[in-house]
This record gives structure tokens, C-alpha cells and sequence, in this order.
């Protein structure tokens, strides 16, 4: 007698079942891979954006680790004065107004320079006029910006520069005193912003804020509700940058438009998505032993 061998094959329900089990693990392992991608994606620009912090940063220490004084007098009875500001009010984001002698490549042929750090925005514009629509690129708002000026005569200031250094007068010899010195180089430095561009150099886009504190030789933190006026001993900068499409939407929801009126919404957005970078500039007390002027 013959025997046949049993053969084995799926059900339409069974390979209905199967099907179904094989769908569900390839939705999971799409969301798992879309997810993962998501999250390269995201690491991959937090680390451009710290990257492009971290040289912003080493720029800034490298002027402000610079920082040059005079031991001159620039007025009769004023020994050690020089224009130096720091603003460093909550109120708006913070600014600094300083010389530096250095041979870092900044526009200028003189080693020592004058620097502005400056963040335009609705309530610091320097002069300068927003676009509408935001245009991430060509609007100079929101984007932390080096102002140089300089005793090169290419620059126009040669005579203007003379009057903050004794080592630099002009033929006249004109000296003035430390606080229409100052204002003075805050007029220029500004000038430089909003009218030269080869004297601004673009540190950083899409920084929502800039804040600086100051500290005295003894550790002290100085006032923060005021303008400081003097040489600290250390300057802590404190950055804060959204990613391109967080600083869109934060722009979207302000209106479209760098100088529109910040919502809650827009608020709540720019705290959650920014990002923080802190750095801190030991300066020293030198200036104040040399120049025997103590300013604090």
C-alpha cells in the first residue's frame, strides 16, 4: 500500500496573521530608526552650534585677555584714565566698549585697537535698521558683532584715535578727559556698526542674548544694576544661541519681523530651545599695580 506524506502549508489566516505581526515590528523599527536619525540630527547641529560658540568664545577671550590701559594722563589730575565701559544690565543684553594691544588680524595696522562687542536687537539697535521679512542671512540683528576702530589713517580716525592715548596725539596735541574720551569712542565704535562693514566682523548668528559679569581683583562680583567703568580683574560672557530652526520659529511667532514684540509663547519657546555657553576671562590686576590707580 502506498503512503503519502503529509504536506504542510500556511492558512490564509495564518499568513494573515503573519502579515500583520511583520508590519507591526516594521512600523516599530521605522519609528526606532526615524528616531534615532532625529536624534543625530539634532546632536549633529547642537555640536555645530557649539563649535561656532566655542570660536565666538575664543575670540572674545583672546581681545579681552588683551585689554590695554594707559598710565598717562589723558586730562590734568587724571592719572591711568582710559575710556573702558562694561554694561552689563539685565535689562537689555550686555556691552563692551575697550582697547586692546594685540596682533591678532583685525582691521587696523596698529597693534592696539579699539573694540566694541555688541548684540543688536529691538532695544540696542546702533542705528541699524531691521528687515521684513527676518532674513536670517543679511538682517544684522540678533547677531553678536566685533567693532574695530583704529589709529590707521586708511580707517579715517587717525585724529579721532589720538584722543584717547597721549602716545597717539594728534598735531594739535588735544588730550580730553576719560569720560568725553569714552563717549566719544562709543559714537565711533557704533558708527563703525551700523555705517563700515570691513570694521565689523560677525562673531555669531542667531544669539538671542549676551551677558557679561565683572569681578574685582579681591573676587567681588561688581555691580550689575550700573554701567562699570574700570578694568576688572575677570569678565564672564555668557552666550545664548537657538539653532536655525528654533530661531526661525522664534522669529515667526515675534511677528516675522527681529523687532517684533516677544509673546509668551515666543518666550517659552526661545528659554526651552537655547542654548547656554559661559566662559570666564582672567584679566589680573596688573593694569591697577602699573598704572597705581585704583579705580573700584
Amino acid at each position: 500500500m502506498k503512503k503519502y506524506s503529509r504536506k504542510y502549508s500556511f492558512t490564509l489566516v495564518e499568513l494573515l496573521v503573519s502579515l500583520g505581526v511583520f508590519s507591526i515590528l516594521l512600523v516599530l523599527f521605522m519609528q526606532f530608526f526615524s528616531g534615532m536619525r532625529l536624534t543625530w540630527t539634532n546632536t549633529e547641529k547642537r555640536r555645530d552650534v557649539s563649535s561656532d560658540a566655542r570660536i565666538a568664545m575664543n575670540m572674545l577671550s583672546t581681545l579681552i585677555g588683551a585689554t590695554y590701559y594707559s598710565t598717562a594722563s589723558l586730562a590734568p589730575g587724571e592719572i591711568g584714565h582710559f575710556p573702558y565701559q562694561i554694561d552689563p544690565l539685565t535689562s537689555r543684553p550686555g556691552k563692551m566698549y575697550f582697547a586692546v594691544k594685540t596682533n591678532v588680524d583685525l582691521p587696523g595696522s596698529n597693534p592696539i585697537r579699539f573694540i566694541g562687542v555688541q548684540l543688536p536687537n529691538a532695544t540696542e539697535p546702533f542705528g541699524l535698521t531691521a528687515a521684513s521679512p527676518y532674513n536670517r542671512d543679511t538682517d544684522p540683528f540678533y547677531k553678536l558683532y566685533l567693532t574695530v576702530l583704529s589709529n590707521d589713517n586708511s580707517t579715517g580716525n587717525g585724529n579721532v584715535f589720538s584722543r584717547y592715548f597721549p602716545e597717539f596725539l594728534n598735531s594739535s596735541g588735544n588730550t580730553v578727559a576719560a569720560s568725553a574720551a569714552l563717549v566719544d569712542l562709543r559714537t565711533n565704535l557704533n558708527g563703525k556698526l551700523s555705517t563700515v562693514s570691513n570694521h565689523r566682523i560677525e562673531l555669531m548668528k542667531n544669539v538671542t542674548d549676551f551677558r557679561i559679569r565683572a569681578y574685582d581683583y579681591s573676587g567681588n562680583l561688581l555691580p550689575t544694576t550700573g554701567d562699570i567703568f574700570c578694568v576688572p580683574a575677570a569678565v564672564e560672557i555668557e552666550l545664548s544661541v537657538l539653532k536655525d530652526e528654533d530661531f526661525t520659529a522664534w522669529i515667526t511667532m515675534k511677528g516675522g519681523s527681529a523687532t517684533g514684540t516677544e509673546t509668551a509663547a515666543a518666550r517659552d519657546h526661545r528659554l526651552q530651545k537655547q542654548l547656554t555657553f559661559v566662559r570666564r576671562i582672567y584679566i589680573g590686576d596688573r593694569w591697577k599695580v602699573e598704572a597705581g590707580y585704583d579705580q573700584y
